[in-house]
């Protein structure tokens, strides 16, 4: 499992997933084409919205954006649902990146609350 300072109900949800990226100049069109691929898996295995921005401040940064709708579904990800090309697209965007992506996981704010379970947070 995940390593999170708070362990949310597999029920709560939706899970908003960034994943950033520092990128040099000469390898952008490389990695943007490896995040087309990055996408499409995150897309089959439930993302309900996906978006892929750049940093105004550092344009060497690209923030993945992903909304999944429960933190039961964003661990299906992890596990049985990503294919030997799931894994390739999201090996080869790491390759591209200068050191490793940083990952946050954006739980409902009412997560530690015990009713925050099946709260309409969207």
């Amino acid at each position: 499992p995940l390593a999170l300072a708070l362990q949310p109900d597999p029920r709560v949800g939706p899970v908003l997933v960034t994943v950033t990226y520092t990128v040099r100049p000469e390898r952008e069109a490389e990695f943007l084409g490896a995040m087309d691929h990055v996408r499409g898996s995150r897309q089959r295995t439930g993302a309900m919205r996906w978006g892929l921005f750049r940093a105004g401040e550092t344009p060497d940064q690209f923030s993945e954006v992903y909304l999944v709708p429960s933190w039961d579904e964003h661990l299906r990800q992890h596990g049985g649902r990503l294919t030997e090309a799931d894994r390739e697209a999201e090996d080869r965007a790491r390759e591209l990146s200068d050191g490793a992506p940083v990952v946050r996981h954006l739980l409902p704010a009412a997560v530690g609350r015990a009713e925050a379970v099946g709260e309409q947070v969207c």
